[in-house]
């Protein structure tokens, strides 16, 4: 029988499943708003480490206030948008957060995915059925 685990367990390595093919992006620098109590939120850079069109991996500091389910507003090059943590692990002390897009400004749609379009011309890659053998 398949062992339950509990993805809101920073303490241990869980698979991320993916809702997209993610592409590597090398860091690219967001800022989060994580939210604490009494509805004030404080600004926290983080790091993408990965990104689709659909969510992206992102590198931040452990939270008590991040946690699988938790809504997130972020800004990447001043446009705005919130994201849903799907999956929570540790890696070295450092958070990898697994996140889907919630609602993200026009603008900000725009931009990621020319990133990720920017991202397969330059590895000269393309979506996943296009490469795969059926």
């Amino acid at each position: 029988m398949a062992e339950f685990i509990d993805q809101a367990d920073v303490r241990r390595p869980v698979e991320m499943p993916r809702m997209g093919e993610r592409y590597a992006i090398g860091g690219l620098h967001a800022t989060w708003f994580i939210p604490k109590a009494f509805g004030r939120s404080t600004p926290t850079p983080v790091k993408l480490i990965d990104i689709s069109v659909a969510g992206a991996l992102v590198e931040a500091p452990l939270s008590k206030h991040l946690h699988v389910g938790s809504r997130i507003k972020w800004e990447l090059n001043n446009l705005n948008g919130v994201v849903e943590i799907r999956n929570v692990r540790e890696v070295d002390g450092v958070g990898q957060y697994g996140v889907s897009y919630f609602r993200l400004d026009h603008d900000l749609s725009l931009l990621v995915n020319r990133v990720v379009e920017k991202v397969r011309e330059e590895n000269n890659l393309s979506t996943t059925w296009e490469r795969r053998s059926f």
